[in-house]
């Protein structure tokens, strides 16, 4: 039998043993690739060699090892942090309170937890491969401190050389100097010549191109709230997208109120990102003032290793010591926990008058500048952007928190022990307020009309990867789950010719996708079923509210249609939600095609669900559905402000 050997990640290193190994005819796979890699021609290449891209198609839904994660994570900083003096140094020099201190170890969770995910996955693929081959499986994996803690548990054998990973950590740790080595570079490139006949003149072109007159950025001092908005809404078409900014729940239609548009000023993490960019070209056109953070001063990382070398020399903090007991891997872990601490609050301290930071979605912002935002005294206001965020292991953080009914309030005071949410508000799913909109206004026509001959059924599937890389590291919207879903979708419309299936997905890049011609064939040949392709002129609260039942990968918009009271059907073949929330029993889950059937026999029969359970169950999870969320969210927040001003 043949021997297997799955590596944690291919780069330029690793991949040399990776050929090695496929010499001495073992089975290599790989986990991931490199940031430089990620190409669909190398992909190819390494399969030609030999050298096969894991993928989570073939892997069982249960997680057994991705959900201990959290829990690993916990162990480590008690076991390895919390005590530690660097640790302490660290709390006493940013002046963290109780409060802050808690919000300082869930934000050091957090970033295990983004080290550690890697090393779970590849032990839930060991396990699969030890099951299909029963042959040996070897792990190749970085050998630090935090993977030990896992392989400790585990059955494999870890045989990344020792030698491999002091070469990487050095090449990872060298980059210190790169701002160092690139402003000295700089400087030389005034003074020498580098090519052939240079000269220190430069030519100006006869005709230069007419520069824009540049914006004249915000003045930070000027604003008292914060806003760190969520990209997201760029994934639907440009002609909306006007429609959607100004809709955000968080902008109040008062303009002298506080949480006007253009009374807060919008923090952007990276104008590098096509998407941000995207964003702000809306918010130049819309007047809002907007800064991105990653452009404001701040220190580097060169400044910050002096001033924490001086730091520990003021505390007698033993640096030898230190790595005697745990290795580099801890020193450089809290160094770089510094550093981003150090850099935010350079970056944050011209804002002076800052109270509040609004977070559209809490789970992109990265959890230190969580951190560092409380360090400047700045609170932070967060609501409920998806139902099953409650559930899952996210590190949440919010000093107020607008949650959906009392018993997520409930749920997050009792079991959130991953979490920091100061206070936790019930208002309602503040995103069904445009469904409750769009059903007072006239129906999508061409729907109208089918309702009069069938019953409408809205499925909802997941964004569609569009090349080979993104294909083979999707979690659960890979091609082989959504082909899956479509198949059984065209199975549902022959077995029930009384409904019609209108597929959505989050764009329409599907209907030209190649991997997915056949599938946009057969809905334009079949009578009741089809794919909505029209995506600007059907939004998707309309189809929503349309739909007299919904069938759906787990997505937040079958949780909307829930909340509004329309029979959904979640198609959990592959772990989610169940594997994090199940609704309580109630009969929202199906888990294979003939459940399928049996419930959509019982929707049509209206068996589904005694009306009266419905109502408490909806209201039980998601809260008052009245189309006035957003209202008492703003009562909150005005409420919450006038408090801060006293």
């Amino acid at each position: 039998m043949t021997k297997t050997v799955l590596f944690e990640e291919i780069n330029g290193l690793t991949l040399w043993w990776a050929l090695f190994f496929k010499l001495r005819r073992y089975a290599v796979h790989y986990l991931a690739l490199n940031r430089r890699y990620r190409k669909d021609p190398i992909l190819r290449l390494l399969e030609a060699w030999g050298i096969y891209h894991l993928r989570y198609d073939v892997l069982a839904p249960k997680e057994t090892y991705f959900n201990e994660v959290p829990v690993h994570c916990r162990r480590i900083s008690e076991k390895f942090l919390l005590p530690n003096p660097i640790y302490r140094m660290l709390v006493t020099h940013f002046g963290m309170d109780e409060r802050m201190q808690k919000k300082f170890q869930i934000a050091l969770e957090q970033s295990l937890m983004q080290e550690m995910t890697i090393l779970a996955k590849l032990l839930l693929f060991a396990d699969h491969f030890r099951k299909q081959t029963q042959a040996s499986v070897f792990l190749f994996a970085k050998q630090d401190l935090w993977n030990r803690s896992i392989l400790e548990a585990s059955e494999y054998r870890n045989i990344y050389p020792k030698s491999l990973y002091l070469l990487s950590q050095w090449i990872q740790r060298g980059s210190l100097l790169l701002p160092r080595v690139r402003a000295i570079m700089q400087r030389l490139w005034k003074v020498i010549p580098f090519k052939r006949g240079a000269t220190s003149v430069s030519k100006t072109p006869s005709n230069p191109k007419p520069q824009p007159h540049p914006r004249v950025p915000p003045n930070p001092t000027d604003y008292s709230v914060l806003y760190f908005p969520h990209k997201g809404f760029l994934y639907r078409r440009q002609e909306r997208t006007t429609e959607l900014i100004l809709g955000d729940p968080f902008y109040s239609e008062d303009p002298d109120s506080p949480f006007a548009p253009s009374r807060i000023l919008h923090l952007l993490l990276g104008a590098g990102d096509p998407i941000v960019k995207e964003t702000v070209h809306c918010f130049d056109e819309l007047g809002i003032p907007h800064l991105d953070l990653h452009r404001l001063p701040y220190d580097n990382s060169w400044v910050s290793l002096k001033r924490f070398y001086r730091l520990l020399t003021q505390n007698r903090v033993s640096l030898l010591k230190e790595i005697r007991e745990g290795g580099t891997t801890r020193l450089w872990f809290l160094f770089q926990t510094f550093h981003f601490l150090q850099q935010y609050r350079t970056t944050l301290s011209p804002f002076t008058n800052a109270r509040f930071a609004l977070i559209a979605r809490d789970l992109l912002i990265p959890r230190i500048l969580c951190v560092a935002l409380g360090i400047q005294g700045i609170q932070l206001l967060s609501y409920q952007d998806r139902f099953i965020a409650a559930h899952m292991f996210y590190h949440l953080m919010s000093d107020y928190y607008f949650v959906t009914s009392e018993f997520i309030a409930e749920k997050l005071r009792t079991d959130g022990q991953y979490q920091y949410i100061g206070q936790s508000i019930p208002i309602g799913l503040i995103k069904t307020d445009p469904m409750y909109k769009a059903a007072q206004a006239p129906p999508i026509a061409k729907y109208e009309e089918i309702k009069k001959h069938h019953f409408l059924v809205l499925a909802l599937d997941y964004h569609v990867p569009m090349t080979f890389v993104e294909n083979y590291t999707s979690h659960y919207n890979f091609w082989k789950n959504l082909k899956r879903f479509y198949r059984d979708l065209i199975c549902l419309a022959s077995e029930f010719p009384e409904i019609y299936i209108v597929i959505k997905n989050v764009t329409d890049e599907i209907c030209d996708h190649p991997e997915f011609a056949d599938f946009m064939d057969l809905f334009e040949r079949l009578p009741n079923i089809e794919f909505a392709r029209e995506y600007v002129y059907n939004p998707p609260e309309q189809l929503a509210v349309l739909a007299d039942a919904g069938i759906a990968l787990y997505t937040s918009l079958a949780d909307e249609m829930l909340a509004a009271g329309i029979p959904t059907i979640y198609y959990d073949f592959f772990g989610v939600p169940s594997t994090y929330f199940d609704y309580e029993n109630n009969p929202m889950m199906v888990y294979s095609y003939e459940e399928l059937i049996l419930r959509m026999k019982q929707v049509l029969n209206k068996t589904y669900m005694k009306e009266e359970a419905f109502l408490q169950m909806r209201e039980r999870f998601f809260g008052k559905y009245d189309g006035k969320v957003k209202d008492r969210l703003h009562q909150e927040l005005l409420q919450l402000y006038h408090e801060s001003e006293c």
